[in-house]
């Protein structure tokens, strides 16, 4: 009974060590993987900031557009303007 005791508690110390190789190697891993999620989420601020300075310079293109944008209003003939109705944004 005493050898075969001490087989199993060879065996479990095997298996002990086995699977304390097995977590040292998932830690690896786990550490591996935060630092992929870490690089995603600093590409994507950086994507992220690069689509929102595009926007932004679209956005100003646009006003400038506008800005420069000229409606002539012809009137069906001569005479005296009463009234000129416009938007608060216009110039």
């Amino acid at each position: 009974e005493f050898e075969s005791r001490q087989q199993t508690l060879i065996q479990t110390r095997q298996e002990l060590e086995s699977l304390r190789r097995q977590r040292v190697q998932l830690d690896g891993s786990l550490a591996s993987v935060h630092t992929k999620i870490a690089g995603f989420d600093a590409g994507a601020a950086m994507a992220i900031g690069e689509l929102r300075q595009r926007i932004a310079g679209i956005e100003e293109q646009l006003a400038q557009g506008e800005s420069r944008r000229v409606v002539v209003v012809t009137a069906p003939r001569d005479g005296t303007i009463a009234a000129v109705f416009s938007n608060a944004s216009s110039t």
